[in-house]
């Protein structure tokens, strides 16, 4: 009795397959999944970095509304203190 070994197959992943290994040839389902997944989604520091640049807005604006608030109160204390020098 002789025994054969096993007919090898080769088993393709798409995606890893090695153009060098494979006989120089590229394997195209790999190409169009690379394009559908070449557009640039944030990272992480992406998104931190949006998300301070609106915090220091909001900061700046904020402290800009206080500002005005403390002159608005300033200018009306000053008339109420005006007109109780006057009534005296």
């Amino acid at each position: 009795m002789s025994t054969t070994p096993p007919a090898q197959t080769e088993s393709v992943v798409p995606g890893l397959s090695t153009p060098h290994l494979n006989n120089s040839e590229s394997n195209p389902e790999q190409d169009i999944a690379n394009t559908s997944t070449t557009e640039k989604k944030p990272t992480i520091f992406d998104i931190t970095h949006d998300i301070e640049q609106q915090l220091n807005k909001s900061l700046e604006s904020l402290e800009k509304n206080q500002k005005e608030m403390n002159d608005k109160i300033d200018s009306i204390m000053q008339k109420v203190t005006n007109l109780q020098q006057k009534s005296n």
